[in-house]
């Protein structure tokens, strides 16, 4: 299954067109540069990699004895909790790393990775890839603080047994120097789903591989900006979506800042043009509109309220 993202900021990109023969700015992107076959939470061993906070994420290699698990393409793939029961509740495990060049003002960016879940009880629906200028650490295991520029569609939970991608863009502020990958999401904002009851490891566990981010051409704010749009702005009463000619709309979310549902509107008989959608009784303040047209998912802030 392919699942396709987009960035909780106001451009939202519908069509990502990879630059040719650009340059991927992560090292070791499928963590196959190793110094040694790992052991038990050592992604050290895949420089520059490693954990930015007091999480334990582990590191893989096929050909190893130890930690052999299974790699995307190549020898080598990282892991990382995303949930858990009892004092696991809130354990988030994350991998960062410098890029090789800092990413570019206003330029837009491609950004993919491959996630498998093992096979323990939970499977969850929050993953997501961080870009900062500066690196970012926590001295305990509590989920990070940060909204990652691409992430897993909240409430899209990652429930198959084979390898998943996960894919989207955004446009650079400038200067993002570290990426951070895992899930910002704590047990509130995480929706869980028990995906074999039989296993004593009551956790969720996702191995990722192959992250790969290169630059892109921004497709609906270009070609359509004039075209589509969500308003009014503040918005009281009712939200309007109006679609870029021969797109059309299929169903539609709005999202708290911690990504739990707080209205769907379920599926749209392929509405073209203008669709009204009601948000009478929602708290005002900052949310996320999610919307997923023939041409793709994309994702609006909005602000409700006076």
């Amino acid at each position: 299954m392919i699942r396709t993202l987009r960035t909780i900021t106001s451009f939202a990109l519908t069509s990502l067109v990879v630059a040719a023969h650009a340059q991927n700015p992560v090292p070791n992107p499928s963590f196959d540069v190793q110094t040694a076959c790992p052991l038990v939470s050592e992604i050290e061993l895949a420089p520059p990699w490693y954990a930015p906070t007091a999480g334990t994420p582990d590191l893989f290699n096929s050909t190893c004895p130890t930690q052999n698990g299974p790699g995307h393409s190549g020898i080598g793939s990282s892991g990382v909790f995303t949930h858990g029961e009892g004092a696991f509740l809130e354990y988030r495990e994350y991998v960062q790393a410098p890029l090789i060049t800092p990413l570019v003002a206003g330029q837009g960016y491609c950004v993919s990775l491959w996630v498998k879940r093992a096979n323990f009880r939970y499977a969850t629906d929050r993953f997501g890839v961080l870009f900062s200028a500066t690196a970012v650490s926590l001295a305990n295991t509590n989920a990070l603080n940060y909204t990652p520029q691409v992430q897993n569609t909240p409430g899209d939970v990652l429930s198959d047994a084979g390898w998943m991608e996960i894919s989207g863009g955004f446009v650079a502020q400038g200067g993002e120097a570290y990426v951070t990958i895992g899930s910002f999401a704590n047990s509130a904002g995480t929706t869980a789903e028990v995906v074999n009851a039989a296993s004593t490891s009551t956790v969720a566990f996702y191995y990722f591989d192959d992250v790969v981010v290169t630059p892109c051409a921004v497709g609906i704010e270009e070609q359509h900006a004039q075209s589509f749009d969500v308003f009014p702005m503040p918005a009281v009463g009712q939200l309007t979506v109006r679609m870029p000619p021969g797109v059309r709309m299929e169903s539609a979310r709005l999202l708290d800042t911690k990504g739990s549902v707080m209205r769907n509107y379920g599926t749209i008989p392929a509405v073209q043009g203008a669709q009204d959608l009601d948000i009478t009784g929602l708290a005002n303040g900052l949310c996320h509109l999610v919307i997923t047209t023939d041409h793709g998912t994309l994702t609006r802030t909005v602000i409700l309220g006076e």
